[in-house]
């Protein structure tokens, strides 16, 4: 799996979570970002093949957007919103898939 290095994609990332409704139940706030999110962009850039874990800077770049990489599979990520760091974050797996 070989690293992408785009800042375009990463971009594209945080606006989406820019755009999210972020739901509170009981202090458990619930989001998901799958691979299908970023299909657009993808298409865009002739990015064929993708996973989360192939983008460099990921981590970085969304602490400066006010977002923390909690974990990172490769279809989905779980991400923390850094304005309330007492609540927990999830993707709809518990067991992320394998990448190959």
């Amino acid at each position: 799996m070989k690293a992408i290095e785009n800042e375009t994609i990463i971009d594209y990332i945080i606006k989406l979570l820019d755009k999210k409704e972020w739901k509170e139940y009981d202090a458990v706030c619930c989001i998901t970002l799958p691979v299908s999110d970023v299909e657009p962009i993808l298409k865009c850039l002739d990015i064929k093949e993708f996973h989360f874990k192939m983008l460099s800077g990921l981590e970085k770049k969304l602490l400066d957007a006010g977002y923390e990489l909690v974990t990172s599979d490769c279809i989905t990520v779980k991400i923390e919103k850094l304005n309330n760091p007492t609540a927990i974050y999830f993707s709809k797996s518990d067991v992320p898939p394998e990448c190959d």
